[in-house]
């Protein structure tokens, strides 16, 4: 018997035909689509799971934990939901306590996956449709009486109109109407579909890397400096090695402010600190991804542009060119010595890729940190330091917990040595993903 959160395959409890309901009636009206008290959304699960502004997961197992059940059958004022309005029944709170007890396992749903199929069209459109087709029976009930009173001698104008009016014209104001009512419904839908995919994204990320953005750590012994390598996320039999080999190296080193490298046991310099990260393109790899137009759109800042409100204040390390399309250098100050002398240093820089218009970033995500934590000791870089540079891309081709399906986050940016590409490889730009970087201009 499985007794993870997942709860096990023979649930008794069905959740679309027997929860979901009970959360329709109750609890979207405050925490739906529209409106989200407390930064909580209930009516898709990566909402339960995010746990709105507390972050308190809704879908842990067991009564005693799970907070729907916790909060549904309390008896104080202040912390029953729903509040102000009627109850849950006994029958609908014992249905969700023995959801929680079997692990309080919400699938996913075709409702929830941003998508328009067959079943969400006609269920979005039924309505929509049954008022045109009300309507047109109304008008064809007037007309026909109209017609009545005509032949019968009566009707006057309205009456002889009617009689001119074919059979077909019922046909086509039916189908007029209710294409009119369609396009307007479905655009409506398109839009609602696209508001709901970028939420379910934005939960997801911020759920994995939180806010401000940091990376997975790699497991083992922290990291001070050294090679990462860059895989490839695309996955296809054309592709050498069906696509998992190496796109490039980056060369992370702590460093004073002329570059001249420092390791554990180095006196701290007067002048501070930074980091050099230096990039290598692999034998093999597209050079269109290394185009210098485009590596020149590179740049570092501490700033978290994503951050509601964030400006970004100008201050930023380009990438300079050491090697045209082969290998480019940055050095990013990351603080002084007094600073790391008094108490170390600690942050996060942000890689980002894309242009800067009128002082204002094109791109709001970054694409890696690099995450230092510099510990001092009678005035040298003491053991335990970490200087290291980790994902904070989530696209649909990588894995992120806890899906476990897609390409594996170290074949993506990792510790160990990716396959060169030997011979040749293909050249379709889509395989490549070079259509991803046509955006940015020369």
């Amino acid at each position: 018997m499985c007794l993870m959160t997942g709860g096990s395959a023979s649930a008794e409890v069905d959740f679309e035909k027997e929860i979901r309901p009970i959360f329709e009636k109750h609890c979207h009206e405050c925490h739906g689509a529209l409106r989200r008290a407390g930064g909580l959304r209930m009516d898709v699960r990566i909402g339960a799971l995010q746990g709105g502004d507390t972050g308190v997961s809704l879908l842990e197992p067991g009564r005693a934990d799970n907070e729907i059940y916790r909060r549904i059958a309390s008896a104080e004022p202040d912390y029953v939901m729903p509040r102000k309005r009627d109850a849950l029944t006994p029958g609908e709170i014992e249905k969700v306590g023995l959801w929680a007890d079997e692990g309080a396992h919400w699938p996913e749903s075709a409702a929830e996956r941003p998508g328009l199929g067959w079943g969400k069209l006609w269920h979005r459109f039924g309505a929509p449709l049954r008022g045109v087709l009300l309507a047109c029976l109304v008008l064809a009930v007037a007309v026909e009486w109209g017609r009545f009173r005509h032949r019968k001698g009566g009707g006057g104008a309205f009456g002889a109109l009617c009689d001119r009016v074919p059979w077909t014209a019922y046909v086509v104001g039916v189908l007029a109407l209710g294409l009119v009512s369609l396009l307007k419904e479905y655009e409506r839908l398109r839009k609602q579909q696209r508001v709901m995919a970028f939420e379910i994204r934005e939960a997801a990320y911020f759920r994995v890397f939180g806010s401000p953005p940091q990376p997975v750590p790699y497991r083992g012994k922290p990291r001070f400096g050294g090679i990462f390598y860059r895989g490839n996320d695309e996955r296809d039999e054309r592709l050498f090695n069906g696509g998992v080999y190496r796109t490039c190296d980056f060369v992370l080193s702590l460093c004073d402010r002329e570059g001249r490298k420092l390791a554990v046991g180095d006196l701290l310099p007067d002048g501070g600190l930074a980091f050099e990260l230096e990039i290598r393109r692999s034998p093999g790899a597209t050079r269109q991804l290394y185009a210098d137009h485009i590596m020149s759109k590179v740049f570092f800042t501490p700033q978290d542009l994503n951050r509601l409100g964030a400006v970004f204040s100008g201050k930023a390390t380009r990438l300079e060119i050491v090697e045209s399309e082969e290998r480019w250098r940055a050095l990013h100050p990351i603080g002084d010595a007094g600073a790391a002398a008094a108490g170390g240093l600690a942050g996060t820089t942000y890689l980002y890729l894309g242009d800067v218009h009128d002082g204002e970033p094109s791109v709001k995500r970054p694409i890696y940190g690099v995450v230092y934590r510099i510990r001092v000791e009678d005035g040298r870089v003491a053991e335990g330091s970490e200087l290291w540079i980790g994902n904070l891309v989530m696209n649909d081709a990588l894995e992120l917990p806890p899906s476990g399906r897609g390409v594996r986050q170290e074949h993506w940016l990792g510790l160990d040595p990716l396959p060169e590409i030997q011979g040749t490889n293909t050249t379709d730009p889509g395989l490549l993903g070079v259509r991803d970087y046509q955006g940015l201009k020369k």
